[in-house]
């Protein structure tokens, strides 16, 4: 009988992790590729996969989406329009687009008649037979957890890119030269003091203070 109550709660559990990111701004990320996002092409209003650090204006991508459940299946949407699966593609459209939102180990698969949402060659995607894999699990997060700071990214602990800056005290030497304190990952500073202002060196000459920007990370 016990079993039986282990496996309902691992189900119900798994419902209501999903349920947190149901009718909400989101963005749908591949769980092995954590930088990666599922998006729409605004262009040819394909779905496709593009690394965050990206121009997304550049590269016509829209990556938040809204996911509406619809019995025991799932809608989503990209730029208020659903997404259905056109053969191997999977695009905009105006029909009944119903998937299948299943958890995995790490994550979900997003599929349909045994075929999954797959990050192909490149930055494309297709629909492939369902295996798992990494390039067909994804993770979810609301709009309203992600900074649009690309500092603020960097400082994700999650994400496996980080962003080496070399980080200046505001000091100087008897010459009146700045001194460069030490070159460090924005996410060392995470767990370290952050009570003053830091001047973040643009790698232009160290002996020109011009070349310098002030970033007051105290509010971080």
């Amino acid at each position: 009988m016990w079993q039986l109550f282990c496996v309902l709660y691992l189900i119900l559990g798994d419902e209501n992790e999903l349920e947190d990111f149901i009718n909400k701004p989101i963005k749908i990320y591949f769980a092995g590729y954590g930088s990666t996002f599922l998006g729409l092409n605004t262009k040819t209003h394909n779905i496709v996969a593009r690394n965050k650090y990206t121009d997304f204006t550049k590269h016509n991508f829209e990556p938040i989406s809204k996911i509406m459940k619809d019995g025991s299946q799932y809608e989503i949407y990209y730029s208020g329009r659903r997404i259905c699966k056109s053969g191997s593609v999977i695009s905009q459209c105006d029909a009944n687009g119903a998937w299948d939102i299943t958890r995995v180990n790490f994550g979900y698969t997003i599929g349909k008649n045994s075929s999954c949402i797959t990050k192909d060659r490149d930055d494309t995607v297709r629909m492939k037979k369902c295996t798992e894999t990494d390039d067909q699990i994804f993770n979810f997060k609301t709009v309203s957890d992600l900074g649009d700071c690309d500092v603020k990214d960097a400082l994700d602990t999650n994400d496996k890119h980080k962003i080496d800056v070399n980080i200046v005290p505001m000091m100087g030497n008897e010459d009146g030269n700045v001194k460069i304190d030490a070159v460090r990952r924005i996410s060392d500073f995470k767990n370290g003091e952050m009570g003053k202002e830091y001047k973040v060196f643009n790698k232009r000459d160290n002996k020109d203070p011009e070349g310098l920007q002030i970033a007051d990370f105290s509010s971080i």
